[in-house]
């Protein structure tokens, strides 16, 4: 159970998470920023006004300290991804 958390908390596309890179490699560097900040905002809203401050809120809080570096520009970040990467790639996150 606590091993399925991790990999399900890992995969919410917000900074270097694998997520995060999942949307970054989808996305680009300022699509990846926006649909980051928009989920980031989102999930606080959530944790605010549901009542479930369990272990979204503390993930939030220990990943806006340990991940607030931008990842590392690669070679090519000109390229998009093609219709087939962007499709295997949504329908495996």
């Amino acid at each position: 159970f606590a091993g399925m958390m991790i990999n399900s908390l890992d995969l919410i596309p917000i900074a270097g998470t694998d997520g995060g890179r999942m949307s970054h490699a989808l996305l680009g560097r300022p699509g990846h920023l926006a649909f980051s900040s928009i989920i980031y905002g989102g999930l606080v809203l959530y944790t605010i006004f549901s009542g479930h401050t369990d272990i979204i809120l503390g993930y939030l809080f220990v990943n806006s300290f340990t991940q607030k570096d931008l990842e590392i520009p690669s070679r090519n970040e000109v390229d998009n991804a093609g219709l087939g990467q962007a499709t295997i790639a949504l329908i495996l996150w």
